[in-house]
């Protein structure tokens, strides 16, 4: 069985195609680095790139994570302006 739209549920064999081996797509988990690096874009990989050497230099963190920190911090306060704004537009 195979999903093509919400609650629309069709067998393959039954629409012609008795040979079809259809498969769900596997789901992929996200991994922390891959969702900070989402935040990064523009001005701000610039300045994660120039930020993370030095501070891996003087800690013990790879600059991988430094960078996908930085991008998770950008996320959140990208949200966080979102929300205020939707907030007060909502107020008003």
């Amino acid at each position: 069985m195979v999903t093509i739209a919400k609650g629309l549920r069709v067998n393959p064999a039954q629409v012609g195609y008795p040979e079809a081996e259809i498969h769900e797509p596997r789901r992929q988990r996200v991994k922390p680095k891959d969702a900070g690096r989402a935040g990064l874009a523009g001005w701000r990989t610039t300045i994660a790139d120039k930020a993370a050497p030095p501070l891996a230099a003087k800690t013990s963190v790879d600059e991988d994570a430094i960078r996908a920190a930085i991008g998770a911090l950008f996320f959140v306060l990208s949200l966080v302006y979102v929300v205020g704004t939707i907030k007060r537009a909502l107020e008003a």
